[in-house]
C-alpha cells in the first residue's frame, strides 16, 4: 500500500503566545490591584489580566465571578467567553462546553454571526474532548450559517478531521474537496502575493489530508494523485 506523508496543523489551541509587553502590562495591573484591593477592578478585568499573564486558573475563577455578578447580556456572554478561554487553556473541555451551552442559550437567534461562532467553538471543544459525533453536529450547524470562503476552508478542515476520527473517510474527503474549491475561490478574489502564498500552503495541507483519507477509503489511485500534486506544490512553496 502506498505510504502518504501528511503535513497537517492541528486545530488551534485555546492558549496564545504572549509578548513581553502584554505580560508586563498584566503583571503591573495585578500588582496595582494587589495594592489597591480587589474592588479596584471588576472580576472580568481581573480575569483578562490573568489571561494576559497566563494565569489560567485565576482567569477561570474570576470569569466565573464575573458571570455570577454580570448585569447585562453582553457582560454575561463576555464572561462566558473568557471562562471558555481559560478552561480551554487548562484542557478542561467540559467547562468550555458548558460555557458555550449557556452562551448559545443566551444569544438565541438575535445575532446569527455570534451564534455561529459559539457553535463552532463548542464543536472544537467537543473535538478536543473526543466527542466526535457532537463535534460533527456543531460543525454542521455552523455550515448552515453564512460564511466567507476563508470560513469554508477552516470549517471543512475541522469537520473533515472529526469525520476522520469517526472513520467516515468518504465524508471527510467530500469536505476536503469543498475546502479545496474554496481555496481556489479565495485566490480568485484576493490575488495579492501574501494571500496567494498563505492559501497555497493551506491547499498543500488539504491535499495531503485528502490523500490520506482517500487511501483509508481504499481509493489508492486518487490518493496517489493528490500526493503527487501536493509534493509538486511543496517544491515551489
Amino acid at each position: 500500500m502506498m505510504s502518504v506523508k501528511v503535513r497537517w496543523v492541528s486545530m488551534s489551541s485555546y492558549s496564545g503566545i504572549m509578548n513581553k509587553g502584554a505580560q508586563l502590562f498584566a503583571l503591573t495591573a495585578l500588582y496595582l490591584w494587589a495594592i489597591l484591593g480587589a474592588n479596584a477592578a471588576s472580576p472580568y478585568q481581573q480575569a483578562a489580566a490573568c489571561m494576559e499573564a497566563q494565569d489560567f486558573a485565576g482567569a477561570l475563577a474570576h470569569s466565573k465571578e464575573g458571570f455570577a455578578s454580570a448585569k447585562t447580556l453582553a457582560d454575561k456572554i463576555g464572561s462566558l467567553s473568557m471562562m471558555a478561554d481559560a478552561a480551554g487553556a487548562l484542557h478542561q473541555y467540559p467547562v468550555v462546553i458548558q460555557a458555550m451551552n449557556q452562551a448559545i442559550s443566551l444569544i438565541g437567534k438575535s445575532n446569527p454571526t455570534f451564534l455561529r461562532n459559539h457553535y463552532w467553538r463548542r464543536g472544537k471543544a467537543y473535538f478536543a474532548y473526543g466527542n466526535y459525533d457532537k463535534a460533527v453536529a456543531d460543525f454542521s450547524a455552523v455550515d448552515g450559517f453564512q460564511k466567507s470562503p476563508r470560513d469554508v476552508v477552516n470549517l471543512m478542515r475541522d469537520r473533515s478531521l472529526a469525520y476522520e476520527k469517526l472513520h467516515e473517510y468518504n465524508k471527510s474527503v467530500a469536505d476536503l474537496t469543498t475546502g479545496l474549491k474554496s481555496v481556489d475561490a479565495i485566490v480568485g478574489v484576493k490575488a495579492d502575493a501574501i494571500m496567494i502564498s498563505r492559501v497555497k500552503g493551506e491547499k498543500i495541507q488539504l491535499l495531503y489530508q485528502r490523500a490520506k483519507d482517500l487511501q483509508l477509503a481504499g481509493k489508492v489511485d486518487d490518493a496517489k494523485r493528490d500526493k503527487v500534486e501536493a509534493d509538486r506544490l511543496s517544491e515551489d512553496f
